[in-house]
């Protein structure tokens, strides 16, 4: 996610129903590479935390500037696991639905 503009991206509505990619991509994500922090404010960056947290508590947040993020928390992970949902609270998953069907 691109710090400075996500917000944008979060806020653009979908013409016929299609899904707004960005609310999919952050309910779905264990992991979120927040970039550009540099060129936002603090107040923004924790704005912006705080929506994506708000989306999906479970994700972890990287904070990166220029795309450098500390590979060995993205990379050979081995976390997609179907099982890995079965962990999600009625609410979360109730809140996921409603974001694919808006």
């Amino acid at each position: 996610m691109d710090a400075k503009h996500v917000n944008i991206h979060l806020d653009d509505v979908k013409p016929d129903g299609n899904i707004n990619e960005a609310e999919h991509q952050i309910a779905f994500s264990d992991r979120i590479i927040l970039n550009k922090t540099d060129l936002v404010s603090k107040e923004e960056l924790e704005d912006v935390e705080d929506r994506i947290r708000s989306m999906n508590s479970f994700a972890k947040i990287i904070r990166t500037t220029k795309s450098r993020a500390p590979l060995d928390e993205i990379l050979g992970l081995n976390r997609f696991r179907v099982t890995y949902f079965s962990c999600i609270s009625l609410m979360s998953i109730i809140f996921i639905i409603i974001v694919a069907l808006v």
